[in-house]
């Protein structure tokens, strides 16, 4: 896959982990990392949009105060009147773009990036009378296949990817397992957009004793 190298102020946003509530809360925990040789003070911007639809948004600005090394910082906003992403057979798959800013207190930024997300629950219901995924609190019957898209996926294109997103759907699926691997990000992307759910095995098969 490309490889980059990216060039920054020493201030950087390394991850971002979104848990969402279908009253359109949305909690951000950023890990970031400050390289500059000392304590960093702006503001963290974060910027929620409507990706796939015309639904309302919304934005926060918090002060930011980040010590040297790597440490986490915490938000949370809330959309009004959210718009719910849905596998393909119970609604519309609606996402929402994330927009995440570090800036200085002069407003120049130092970092930004930009992440694709749905507002879900996913919950399972596991007993001895009934074993039973429940996605926004409805109960879903799931129907999956397990899926391996190739033995080298470095020579699978995002193209040929889309492909068999595209079979799964017209073969009444509504789940993809990715079998022992992590796949190429373009595959996730096309899922989330065609309200395909996601098994994720552990990619641990046949590496351990």
């Amino acid at each position: 896959r490309p490889v980059s190298l990216i060039l920054d102020a020493g201030v950087s946003i390394d991850r971002l982990r979104l848990e969402t509530t279908l009253d359109g809360t949305v909690m951000a925990r950023l890990t970031v990392s400050n390289a500059t040789g000392a304590a960093w003070r702006g503001m963290v911007e974060l910027e929620a949009t409507a990706d796939n639809h015309d639904g309302a948004g919304a934005s926060i600005t918090l002060p930011a105060a980040i010590p040297l090394g790597e440490s986490m910082i915490e938000a949370q906003l809330c959309i009004p009147q959210p718009r719910l992403w849905w596998p393909w057979d119970h609604g519309d798959p609606n996402l929402y773009r994330l927009t995440t800013r570090l800036q200085d207190e002069s407003g120049a930024v130092y970092d930004q990036r930009e992440n694709p997300f749905g507002i879900r629950t996913v919950r399972l219901e596991r007993s001895s009378e009934r074993f039973t995924y429940f996605i926004n609190e409805r109960p879903v019957a799931v129907r999956g296949s397990s899926y391996m898209p190739g033995l080298y996926l470095s020579q699978y294109s995002g193209a040929a990817l889309a492909h068999d997103v595209a079979l799964a759907r017209e073969a009444n699926l509504n789940l993809m397992r990715v079998h022992v691997h992590v796949s190429p990000p373009e595959f996730y992307d096309l899922c989330d957009r065609a309200g395909m759910l996601v098994f994720q095995d552990f990619e641990l098969n046949w590496v351990q004793d």
